[in-house]
């Protein structure tokens, strides 16, 4: 059995790794900002660095897209096309 935690503090995470249990973390930017932490360089010295990185956001709305509005539109490719660019971008 896998173990992943949705976190971002360093604390629970140090946890769970001396536990033995922790296969992985995933942390998306909301809990990030919780703890303090914003910006690319931030993240790597926070972390101490960046070993894998997942791109794995993705939305939907529930309408075709010939049913969408401009703005629904933009927020999925904002999420699921931009997001992945950025990310693999900065780091």
């Amino acid at each position: 059995m896998k173990f992943f935690i949705d976190t971002a503090n360093l604390n629970q995470i140090k946890e769970a790794q001396e536990l033995g249990i922790l296969d992985g973390v995933t942390t998306n930017p909301s809990l990030m900002a919780k703890e303090g932490i914003v910006g690319s360089q931030n993240i790597l010295n926070h972390y101490k660095g960046l070993d894998i990185l997942v791109n794995n956001a993705g939305i939907t709305r529930d309408k075709t897209i010939a049913k969408m509005n401009i703005y629904q539109w933009r927020g999925v490719l904002n999420v699921n096309l931009k997001a992945m660019i950025n990310l693999t971008d900065t780091f």
